[in-house]
């Protein structure tokens, strides 16, 4: 089973797929997120090739195109989606020798506009909440701008471990100092307030054209991989995360790139700086699974400033954000890498709306793959991961994805009993499981 997405796509208030048949996606290319699990997201662009056919040339004609907002997304399977959302910021028309025209528009995402409106001159801020922190910045925004707002983490949905003291309540009760923020940006206000909830990073949804949050790459205990039967692959059972994700057979991604161990990902020290109980500057320092062999790999620190401050408990409130960065570099960030995977569709077609949805939503998200049959295995790599980023393509009537893979931390598979609901033979089993698959195979399920 498997379902067909087609793109969907406005321009400058034109629905190019749905006003007539002379006008059409000829290409669609959307770079979006971030590459390292402790980078931070850059805004997403697009560039789109319009043919169009029209006898008036209805947008190729068109002088005012610069700033005209840009609409992308995606439809089929009685669902849809939207993966981009921003502005023209170039337009070129280029004669078709088979008549018509070509329209190229590069574009910026909405996003970027919240690094154009800044705090008037003079602007300073209370000691306050988070919560009243996240309105103020939202408040230098004109009226109907992000009506999808910003939605701040919370620690329920991070997916966060026990380093998370939650005898502190939620982020949005954090306590933060006043600040003089004259010139500053609504971007920059944000992703500051961000960094000082937990290391995930301000995300912009373009479908709520608004800005949220990405939950951890982890799973907190098993199982964590399943075997299960896949409508996709004839009802055969193939490896799965347990709990909710997909199937990526290897074989159909055709992944030859590298598995790397960097040294930028093994960080052995964070120190985040904040405003003590009494006014004074002070540091909170948390130490991470690497820490043991600075003496092999030297000193590897990260140092984040934090708007934390103004309580009698600031510093455990500090303690608790180092903890989180301490977190991530110990799990999913010191993982080995590998380069972008590839996703073709017409080799590796949407199984179903949610999968389509998790690979366009064009922001990050906790969703899960297992890429099974891998050789990933053979080098002791769980070839279990989540997207932090990549491309979103559309050409010749097929999407080619680009997804920027991070290794989801996971805890030490556990024993498996097969059960006799389970498969009883090889036959039942699908020819992308392998036995390096099975090794990290704790669960099984018949649905």
């Amino acid at each position: 089973m498997s379902i067909t997405a087609t793109p969907t796509l406005t321009v400058a208030g034109v629905d190019v797929l749905n006003t007539s048949d002379t006008l059409a996606v000829d290409a669609l290319r959307v770079p979006w997120g971030r590459t390292g699990v402790l980078d931070p997201p850059t805004p997403a662009t697009a560039t789109i090739t319009v043919l169009d056919r029209t006898s008036g040339a209805t947008l190729a004609g068109r002088s005012d195109l610069i700033g005209q907002p840009v609409l992308a997304g995606w439809v089929g399977g009685g669902s849809s989606g939207v993966f981009f959302r921003g502005r023209i910021t170039d337009a070129a028309a280029t004669r078709r020798d088979g008549g018509g025209f070509f329209l190229s528009v590069s574009c910026s995402s909405n996003e970027a506009d919240a690094g154009n409106y800044t705090a008037p001159p003079g602007t300073s801020w209370p000691a306050e909440l988070f919560a009243n922190r996240r309105d103020r910045i939202m408040g230098l925004l004109p009226v109907g701008v992000f009506p999808g707002g910003a939605v701040l983490p919370t620690m329920t949905a991070l997916n966060a471990g026990p380093e998370l003291n939650a005898d502190l309540g939620d982020f949005a009760g954090y306590p933060c100092v006043a600040a003089d923020v004259s010139g500053r940006t609504v971007l920059e206000l944000l992703t500051e307030l961000w960094a000082s909830c937990y290391p995930v990073p301000l995300v912009y949804d373009p479908a709520a054209d608004g800005f949220t949050y990405a939950p951890r790459h982890r799973v907190g205990a098993a199982p964590v991989v399943e075997l299960a039967p896949d409508v996709a692959r004839g009802g055969l059972f193939t490896a799965r995360p347990h709990g909710g994700g997909w199937a990526l057979p290897a074989g159909l991604i055709g992944y030859d790139g590298p598995v790397a161990q960097r040294l930028e990902g093994r960080l052995t020290r964070v120190e985040v700086t904040y405003q003590g109980t009494m006014g004074q500057a002070a540091t909170a320092v948390a130490t991470t699974v690497d820490t043991a062999s600075e003496s092999v790999i030297g000193r590897r620190m990260i140092q984040v400033a934090s708007i934390i401050g103004g309580s009698d408990r600031v510093d455990t409130y500090a303690a608790n954000l180092a903890g989180g960065w301490a977190a991530i570099a110990s799990g999913e960030g010191r993982a080995r890498v590998l380069e972008p995977l590839t996703v073709d569709t017409d080799r590796t077609p949407f199984v179903s709306t949610a999968q389509a949805a998790a690979l366009l939503a064009g922001r990050e998200t906790g969703d899960r793959f297992f890429l099974g049959g891998s050789w990933l295995t053979r080098l002791g790599v769980q070839p279990q991961f989540g997207v932090l980023g990549g491309v979103i393509g559309y050409a010749d009537g097929r999407w080619q994805l680009e997804l920027n893979p991070v290794r989801v931390s996971t805890p030490a598979p556990v024993p498996l009993t097969i059960a006799a609901a389970g498969p009883t033979t090889l036959a039942q089993i699908d020819e992308s499981v392998t036995f390096g698959d099975l090794a990290f195979v704790d669960a099984i399920t018949t649905s």
